[in-house]
């Protein structure tokens, strides 16, 4: 799977949900900023659906996994530059803010 496939395909099906100007993140930008579109000045980290198993036959979107500390040791993307982040479903996209899932994770994960 390349930079340009599947992931992508779900960063055009949010974007296309707007009828604004899209600007969409180069690689750089979306590796080392964690982002994914920008529209009207707000950036948006979009996941898409994921396996929980890698055997699993298809995805599931009951689970979505938030990544708090990178495989580096660095901040992971729920601490990126995005202001939202947009959580794929089979039928919708539900947008979360940057500042309510941090809150969410202070208040729910213990180290």
């Amino acid at each position: 799977m390349s930079y340009l496939s599947e992931g992508k395909e779900v960063e055009k099906d949010f974007a296309n949900l707007f009828n604004k100007k899209t600007i969409f993140s180069n690689r750089e930008q979306d590796i080392n900023e964690h982002w994914d579109v920008e529209i009207e000045g707000f950036k948006y980290d979009v996941k898409g659906l994921k396996k929980i198993n890698r055997n699993d036959p298809y995805t599931n979107e009951l689970y979505h996994f938030i990544e708090i500390k990178n495989v580096n040791g660095d901040n992971g993307w729920a601490y990126g530059k995005a202001d939202f982040f947009a959580f794929e479903t089979n039928r919708y996209f539900i947008v979360v803010s940057k500042e309510n899932l941090q809150d969410f994770i202070c208040k729910n994960i213990k180290k």
